[in-house]
């Protein structure tokens, strides 16, 4: 890490794991096949220029990320539905950027954050997660309200997190937030081959409870959604956070 009390701080690492996939078959995968039990060895990659807050209250922040990651695996096989699987691969790599910005005006704070991603050889288990309200978790998963939590698995997507929060209360005890968000989503398969638009909106309610315990009661709409036939989709979260 290299910085100083005048200057953004920034961040260089490069990460080598190996880890490995278990597999267990249950009555909803009677007619899947699963995936063989296999490891994997991974670099990434990543080049942080500042930060963003972590917490449920979180208020300044300024951040430039970007990532690239390869992995390789061994001992994999396709896996599916059976008669008709997934293409197969025992490769994959990504790449990432990442616009984020927390800016506290008054009594408010207002939030931006764009980012765009690649991958290549990209099936369900190495796909990025895309769809929720799970904030503050990345960069495992991208929230777009109105949507299951990972709802998407992406090959590629773009995306545009807009927030206002702004405290009716002193210290967090009571303020209320508003959300939009817009994704450009190629799906991996078993998903056609083709690029999905989806956007969301949101509200929510943030209060600090007995003990210092932060909450966040949140209410998204999947404005278009295209769930069976229909347009909307609704989402309710609800987050803790005790701060030490």
């Amino acid at each position: 890490m290299v910085g100083d009390e005048q200057g953004l701080p920034l961040n260089v690492r490069l990460t080598y794991a190996i880890a490995r996939g278990l597999f267990s078959r249950s009555g909803s995968t009677a007619e899947f096949v699963l995936p063989p039990s296999f490891s994997t060895q991974s670099v990434l990659a990543e080049f942080r220029l500042g930060g963003i807050e972590p917490g449920l209250t979180a208020a300044r922040g300024l951040e430039v990320y970007t990532s690239a990651e390869e992995g390789f695996r061994s001992g994999f096989r396709a896996f599916g539905p059976e008669g008709a699987p997934y293409p197969e691969h025992d490769r994959y790599r990504t790449a990432l950027v990442s616009l984020a910005a927390k800016i506290p005006v008054a009594r408010s704070v207002y939030s931006v954050r764009l980012a765009g991603a690649w991958g290549e050889g990209m099936d369900e288990l190495s796909a990025w997660k895309v769809g929720g309200n799970c904030l503050g978790v990345e960069p495992f998963l991208y929230p777009l309200h109105g949507y299951y939590t990972q709802e998407f698995l992406a090959e590629d997507f773009g995306i545009l997190n807009l927030a206002w929060s702004h405290q009716i209360l002193d210290d967090h005890r009571l303020a209320v937030h508003v959300y939009a968000d817009r994704a450009a989503m190629l799906l991996v398969p078993p998903n056609l081959k083709k690029w999905y638009d989806r956007s969301g909106v949101g509200a929510g309610i943030g209060f600090r409870g007995p003990g210092s315990l932060d909450w966040l009661v949140s209410y998204g709409d999947g404005i278009n959604a295209n769930h069976d036939g229909g347009r909307d989709n609704q989402e309710f979260a609800v987050a803790l956070e005790r701060a030490f």
